[in-house]
């Protein structure tokens, strides 16, 4: 069978719209999900290079012009000390209101607790504070989070150290930059001792 020029050049246009819209948002980093992506996620060209990260099949899925594609590791690592639904079941899910300082609530798969008192949604909000994927181990880094000097995050599949007070400010961009910085490289993200 051969692929007809145009086609191919749909096909290399199509992966480059891919390309450059995963790019504009890897600094939400991904979601978390527990299953394949709901297919009415993935319908418009404002949603393409949305991405989400499978939990159970460590499949990272993201949406292109053909719907969603997923992306397997090969690692043969694989990480106990995820919460699980039914974790995250004992919480209630967040809804539209306020919020005293404290309340944990389960929104978009994930669980997260308020800072201070709240109407604004989780993941927006910089009230609320995202609780680690790995209750053992470092949260992922969020835009909207405030970390102080000594805190550990998870960014690409790397973790990285706050040197000072930091917000909104990227820690791959900033470990690699010269003279001094607010995060430092530690290393590759390995599983937490359950």
């Amino acid at each position: 069978m051969t692929m007809k020029p145009l086609s191919l050049l749909a096909i290399i246009a199509s992966s480059l719209s891919l390309s450059v819209q995963a790019e504009s948002n890897t600094a939400n980093a991904f979601s978390v999900s527990y299953n394949q992506p709901d297919s009415g996620l993935c319908q418009f060209s404002e949603d393409l290079g949305a991405t989400t990260f499978d939990v159970r099949s460590g499949k990272l899925w993201a949406c292109s012009e053909m719907g969603w594609v997923y992306f397997e590791s090969v690692s043969p690592l694989q990480c106990d000390g995820l919460r699980t639904e039914e974790e995250l079941a004992n919480y209630k899910a967040w809804k539209k209101g306020s919020y005293r300082s404290g309340a944990l609530v389960v929104h978009n798969g994930q669980l997260y607790k308020a800072r201070s008192w709240t109407n604004g949604e989780p993941g927006k909000a910089e009230e609320w504070e995202l609780e680690g994927i790995y209750p053992t181990g470092p949260s992922r880094w969020s835009s909207v989070e405030q970390y102080h000097s000594g805190s550990q995050v998870v960014y690409m599949g790397h973790v990285y150290q706050s040197s000072s007070w930091s917000k909104n400010t990227n820690p791959a961009k900033e470990a690699y930059k010269s003279g001094w910085k607010k995060w430092k490289y530690v290393g590759p993200f390995e599983c937490p001792n359950s």
